[in-house]
């Protein structure tokens, strides 16, 4: 079964409109998470795929067939309401990027990291690029699409931590000082073991409420997946 569910966020008067693959959780999506309709100045309308899990979906392997046909159910779904994109609520959805855009017409982000290539054009393959990710020990080439290469580093959330606790066993209150603390901790192993990164990006879509706090104790560009459907909203408006 998969669970529909139809949210405006802050429209503004505006027509665009965004359609998001929800894994199946319980842990609070702050504003700034693309689960929360607040994030957006248009329109969101939800559609949660309930056997897509965090442990289903968070693996260094193929996902199971079944989770991704619910995917590509409640993508054709949110594309027949008439949604000007279409993105997913996990960063380790990368794989299934051109599988389920070969499905659909409307636009398609699965993750972040699907920008690794406008990034390695923009800044030079030659640069370095930050990868903070929820599990690095799940995050594989797999994710990268054929774009893994030397010069990308990868920081994960301490397995320890608040923010990490409360995703991985779907706890329903998580504090946010605890959980800004733990990213920024990662955040800045990344920028301290790396002296040289050019940009990060953001893997996890939980990681975006704090994403100004990271640019201002990091000194980088940092780019998530909120930010890429800003883009094609902006590209598709004229206001």
């Amino acid at each position: 079964m998969n669970s529909t569910i139809a949210i405006s966020g802050n429209a503004h008067h505006s027509e665009f409109s965004v359609g998001i693959i929800m894994l199946k959780t319980s842990f609070p999506r702050l504003k700034g998470d693309i689960g929360n309709p607040e994030t957006f100045r248009y329109k969101a309308q939800y559609e949660v795929v309930d056997l897509a899990t965090v442990d289903s979906v968070v693996t260094s392997s193929k996902i199971d067939e079944a989770v991704f046909e619910g995917i590509v159910a409640a993508a054709k779904r949110l594309e027949c309401r008439g949604v000007k994109a279409i993105a997913t609520s996990c960063g380790f959805l990368a794989p299934i990027q051109a599988r389920i855009q070969d499905q659909i017409k409307t636009p398609f982000v699965a993750s972040s990291l699907n920008i690794i290539p406008l990034m390695n054009t923009i800044f030079g393959i030659h640069n370095d690029i930050g990868i903070l990710t929820f599990d690095q020990s799940k995050l594989s080439p797999l994710h990268f699409n054929g774009h893994y290469r030397t010069g990308l580093h990868i920081q994960d959330i301490d397995k320890e931590g608040a923010f990490y606790q409360a995703i991985k066993f779907d706890k329903r209150e998580l504090s946010y000082q605890e959980a800004e603390n733990d990213v920024l901790n990662s955040a800045k192993k990344l920028v301290d073991k790396h002296k040289n990164l050019s940009c990060i990006i953001l893997e996890c879509t939980n990681l975006s409420p704090y994403k100004n706090e990271i640019k201002r104790i990091t000194q980088k560009p940092v780019f998530d997946i909120v930010e890429i459907l800003d883009w094609l909203f902006k590209a598709s408006s004229d206001g």
